[in-house]
């Protein structure tokens, strides 16, 4: 039980890490709140287009887990 503060603290931070980066509209996507194709209607923009995009998103994301320690 000694752990689990830790990989509480761990989780908060990253969560906060995934929102702040991504926002929470993109963030929901990628925990499978929602999908690709929902949140590309609602943008109004193309499946390829959003699934693009959040695929930059994602690779500019490598660094700050990095940084932060995750990898």
């Amino acid at each position: 039980s000694g752990a689990r503060p830790a990989i509480s603290h761990r989780a908060k931070e990253l969560m906060g890490l995934i929102f702040d980066h991504f926002g929470e509209s993109d963030a929901k996507v990628l925990l499978g709140y929602s999908d690709r194709r929902t949140e590309a209607d609602r943008l109004s923009i193309s499946y390829y287009s959003y699934c693009k995009r959040l695929s930059r998103k994602i690779h500019s994301f490598l660094p700050i887990l990095k940084n932060a320690g995750y990898c």
